[in-house]
């Protein structure tokens, strides 16, 4: 169930991401990953049944082996694309919000691997996919982040404008802070646990630029 889920988050993000590059693009992903997914998802969970039953009780580092390569990819298609395409210029209104909701969703899996993770082990492939898939969503940002800039330049700052151009900065620092020290990690000049205290350490910036989007912005606005 929780790998039918993931997927189906995976798939949705790269169908909206996709559409503004060409249609073409999102009507492939559906026809030809869908059921490829669903019979993988379906073979995977059947090996896990039978071989790994004891990894049962503890699914995290079996989702973040699986989903952590295929978000890097799919990031690093979207980040290069758009790069190339020059279709970041015309980011609508909707747009920004999914990907919005993509840097979110990249937070929430990198927080997912350092919880699976052992502390004490050695750097290794999955920690260098990770930094990849952070280096991706790291553009991808900048990239939002500009053009929200051009669209207050253009129309001036509402409070949806507001609230999401912090939760962007907000994200940025966060991505830049965990690539930075991710390739510290890997060439061995920092541990692990350095990362972790850098993200639980965050986390109230999170919570407290939500509580300034609660609490100041309508009366800032005017709100009645």
């Amino acid at each position: 169930m929780l790998i039918a889920l993931g997927g189906g988050v995976l798939l949705l993000l790269t169908v909206l991401i996709l559409e503004p590059i060409g249609t073409d693009l999102a009507e492939g992903v559906v026809e030809w990953v869908l059921p490829s997914g669903a019979a993988g998802a379906v073979i995977v969970a059947g090996w896990l049944v039978e071989s790994k039953q004891h990894v049962v009780e503890n699914m995290a580092p079996v989702l973040t082996m699986l989903f952590t390569p295929l978000f890097a990819a799919m990031l690093t298609v979207a980040a290069s694309t758009y790069a190339v395409s020059g279709v970041a210029g015309a980011f609508d209104r909707e747009l920004l919000g999914v990907f919005d909701a993509l840097m979110v969703v990249v937070l929430g899996l990198v927080l997912y691997a350092m919880s699976a993770r052992e502390p004490s082990r050695p750097a290794g492939l999955m920690d260098r996919v990770q930094l990849l898939a952070v280096a991706s969503a790291l553009v991808l940002d900048v990239m939002v982040l500009g053009a929200m800039v051009a669209r207050i330049g253009d129309l001036g700052f509402t409070p949806n404008r507001v609230a999401a151009l912090g939760l962007n900065l907000v994200l940025l620092v966060n991505l830049a802070g965990t690539a930075w020290l991710s390739m510290r990690f890997l060439t061995g000049r920092i541990a692990f646990h350095r990362l972790e205290r850098w993200q639980t350490s965050y986390l109230p910036v999170f919570a407290l630029w939500a509580a300034t989007v609660v609490a100041v912005l309508p009366p800032l606005f005017v709100f009645t």
